[in-house]
């Protein structure tokens, strides 16, 4: 299973050994002072080099299709990033089929429910498709923020999906590192994860008991240079 570093640091995470590819969003850019991906493609180019790397639309209809091909003509190995749905709730066919018809690398992004992954089935089976590079971006971990268990929606994925070679299932949205390991014993592809999990892979499966013993002295250190009293 890859891990996707997901953020804008990409000069960063591109050095960090456990990084094979990379995620971005509108959400990211709108606070990002580089606001345009060309320009950011064209900065970080040199560190990207051949990994995957991810920039999503966010219009419908003919605004979208202009979108895709825009992004598509900063360099063709670029997927982009199709929301499942529109602002409207309504599914996003015409841009996923347009894609579908050119070849372009797709990743079919905010993905939570099992009606959802079933459009993907369905539009994958259409005549349009003609086995073109597409992640399939379960938010894992968003669907696990609402109180319900992610794993289902993964392994249906990959049940329905299983005889498209070029087709890879995704985790978004990793909370915490025990999600790597859980995603990848579901049969996950990739693994979105931010730069402050990324950080934390150093001491994935560390001693439990050294762990404890330095929170022990964290309790102890902060009491002590705190003035903690009690009467």
């Amino acid at each position: 299973m890859q891990i996707f570093y997901d953020g804008l640091d990409i000069q960063k995470y591109s050095n960090n050994p456990s990084v094979e590819g990379f995620t971005t969003n509108c959400s990211f850019f709108s606070q990002s002072k580089i606001k345009n991906y060309t320009e950011f493609y064209e900065m970080n180019k040199s560190f990207i080099q051949n990994k995957d790397i991810s920039f999503q639309t966010w219009k419908s209809g003919g605004a979208g299709i202009k979108q895709i091909d825009e992004i598509h003509a900063i360099n063709k190995n670029i997927f982009v990033k199709i929301p499942i749905i529109d602002v409207n709730g309504d599914y996003n066919n015409q841009l996923l089929n347009y894609a579908f018809a050119n070849e372009i690398p797709v990743n079919i992004t905010a993905i939570y429910s099992f009606d959802q992954i079933n459009k993907v089935l369905e539009l994958l089976q259409c005549e349009n498709y003609k086995d073109t590079k597409v992640i399939v971006s379960i938010f894992a971990g968003s669907i696990a923020d609402n109180g319900n268990d992610a794993s289902p929606y993964i392994k249906y994925s990959k049940e329905i999906l299983k005889k498209y070679s070029n087709v890879r299932i995704l985790w978004a949205c990793c909370r915490e590192l025990h999600n790597i390991m859980f995603a990848k014993e579901l049969g996950c592809d990739i693994i979105t994860a931010s730069g402050d999990m990324i950080d934390k892979l150093v001491a994935i499966n560390r001693d439990l008991n050294v762990l404890s013993l330095e929170r022990v002295r964290k309790f102890y250190n902060d009491a002590t240079n705190g003035d903690l009293t009690i009467a």
